[in-house]
């Protein structure tokens, strides 16, 4: 896996910052398949495609937030951020859950099968845990 510069987005509702790993290159070496079509793997993560800001709760769809976008370069340029404070400061999106991809359905009709994919894996992630488990 080839990173490259995190990707950094604001919340269009109050403005808090979040960033997204940026993946120029990915592999499926060791990867693990499941029948549901899971992949897990360890070079080519499976970013989030929704996400919810810590600050407010919105749960935001990452491809609409286009307009609040920047790359590391361009805000520490500008004087907005220091590399310090994107590095240590600014929070990775994370995966909705459960609960959070039920309302995201809502939110986002056109995005529905991908959401009922995600809430699948999410329900079949935690009989996989518990059969590793034993």
């Amino acid at each position: 896996m080839v990173r490259g510069d995190d990707i950094i987005y604001k919340c269009p509702d109050c403005g808090t910052y979040f960033k997204q790993m940026n993946i120029f290159s990915g592999n499926n070496l060791g990867a693990e398949y499941y029948s549901d079509g899971k992949c897990i793997a360890p070079m080519n993560p499976d970013l989030p495609i929704f996400t919810k800001c810590k600050r407010c709760g919105a749960i935001l769809r990452i491809k609409d937030l286009s307009d609040c976008t920047e790359n590391v370069d361009s805000f520490v340029r500008k004087g907005i951020l220091t590399e310090k404070d994107v590095r240590d400061g600014i929070p990775y999106c994370e995966h909705l859950d459960i609960e959070d991809l039920y309302k995201a359905l809502q939110l986002f009709p056109n995005s529905e099968r991908d959401i009922r994919v995600k809430i699948w894996w999410k329900y079949n992630d935690a009989a996989r845990t518990q059969l590793q488990n034993g």
